[in-house]
């Protein structure tokens, strides 16, 4: 079946576009229309994540005031989880797979970028980043996060508007234990291994003596390794250690960050704005609360030079940030994220229920941003409903007449540098000053 799917597509075309070369105009013929530049200002419309299935009759129809808010922005990006294939008809049914028709959609949608530094992005290795590289590139589609090697993955996707270029990085937090497969650099001749821009981090745990015995015998039923020579024990994603009690501390890879910030501040020389895309699945004291470490990059992204960050990879919405004059999105949920992948498929109409609806249904949110000479003057987020509707499975996106799912986010945006004011479907950003950004 691989055989099938792998359609001769060539390293040389992924090349270019994973190391950031291609450049891609906002003039194509088959492209929504875009704004022009007007008094400097910059638009962006940035949405959740993208992951659906070979079937694209539902996407076809969401309505046209959802895709008005993505084509009235001079950059449209957001997260795509998934694979397009030359032969997407040979992947296995209701996967997350698409085809050229897929990248024609996103297409008149307005999309201009996509990250593509996620847990989907290599469920078919080598051959499936390359075909949705070549896919997106013939759509004059800019992507980021994901190359042949480390230094293509870190590389940004640029987008020219009539305002400047916009650089555009993706990186992936990834645990020790649980990596959703890193490109690795060239060495002296040796090829790196394809794959994603990781942010690694290790998580490091004191433990009673009672509890470590616990895990040690745990982790050694289920084939872990014994203790290292110092007394540590890696398990369960975490390095273990004695200790009085039981607290945890996280360590971001400090080369992987410096690397990332480097690539940031080197966009920013020629870059009207930097956006930077962090996927992230892990949460903090709540789940609509980011990580300490996700805190923490993105404020340092900020200091290096974006001016907008994007959190991907949670289906809810998260606070909202102002730092030093950029804007970062801790969590826009999902755009689309269809209920019929991994269920069986169905001759029944395609509003049936599938074991997946039970789930609590994702949130989401269009983020509708300007800016000025890097730095954020008007933001607006729109709530997305993603609840079943006729002609619509569950997780495809229609405009919400509510805005009750900002309630949530309200308290801790604003103790961030961000008040929301909460209208009916949106919030605007009544900007503040929290923190400047750092000498």
């Amino acid at each position: 079946m691989l055989k099938n799917i792998i359609n001769g597509v060539g390293v040389a075309a992924f090349v270019v576009v994973g190391l950031g070369v291609a450049v891609f105009l906002q003039t194509n013929r088959d492209s929504a229309p875009r704004r022009t530049c007007s008094d400097g200002i910059l638009s962006v419309a940035a949405v959740g994540d993208i992951m659906m299935g070979a079937d694209v009759a539902p996407a076809e129809r969401i309505a046209g005031e959802t895709r008005d808010l993505l084509t009235a922005s001079n950059v449209t990006i957001g997260s795509l989880a998934m694979t397009l294939l030359v032969q997407p008809e040979h992947a296995e049914a209701n996967s997350p797979v698409g085809g050229s028709q897929h990248a024609h959609l996103f297409r008149r949608w307005g999309f201009s970028a996509f990250a593509r530094s996620n847990t989907r992005s290599n469920d078919f290795g080598l051959p499936g980043l390359e075909q949705t590289s070549n896919i997106l590139q013939k759509n004059k589609l800019a992507s980021a996060g994901v190359g042949v090697d480390l230094a293509a993955a870190r590389a940004p996707g640029w987008v020219q508007t009539p305002c400047g270029a916009v650089a555009v990085i993706s990186v992936a937090t990834s645990a020790r234990d649980q990596d959703p497969n890193p490109a690795l650099p060239s060495r002296a001749g040796i090829a790196g291994r394809p794959g994603i821009n990781p942010l690694r981090y290790s998580q490091r745990a004191q433990v009673d003596p009672e509890t470590f015995a616990k895990l040690r015998d745990s982790s050694a039923k289920i084939g872990g390794p014994p203790p290292e020579q110092d007394g540590t024990l890696h398990a369960f994603g975490m390095i273990l250690e004695l200790g009085a009690s039981n607290i945890s501390t996280t360590d971001v890879n400090h080369e992987d960050q410096a690397e990332v910030l480097a690539a940031i501040r080197e966009a920013r020389k020629t870059a009207a704005l930097v956006i930077v895309s962090l996927y992230s699945n892990e949460d903090g004291d709540t789940a609509d609360e980011p990580a300490a470490l996700v805190e923490s990059f993105a404020r340092a992204a900020i200091d290096a030079g974006a001016g907008l960050v994007i959190g991907h990879g949670a289906y809810g919405l998260r606070p909202v940030e102002i730092q030093g004059g950029s804007l970062v999105a801790y969590g826009l949920g999902a755009f689309i994220a269809d209920s019929r992948l991994g269920t069986e498929p169905s001759a029944e109409s395609s509003n049936t229920p599938s074991p997946a609806a039970e789930d609590p249904v994702p949130q989401g949110a269009i983020l509708s941003a300007s800016f000025r000479d890097g730095h954020v003057v008007s933001a607006r987020l729109t709530a997305l409903d993603l609840a079943a509707a006729p002609g619509l499975p569950r997780g495809f996106p229609r405009l919400s007449d509510t805005a009750e799912i900002f309630n949530q986010i309200a308290s801790r945006s604003a103790s961030r540098g961000a008040n929301l004011n909460i209208q009916k479907g949106g919030a605007d950003l009544v900007l503040t000053a929290a923190r400047e950004p750092s000498k």
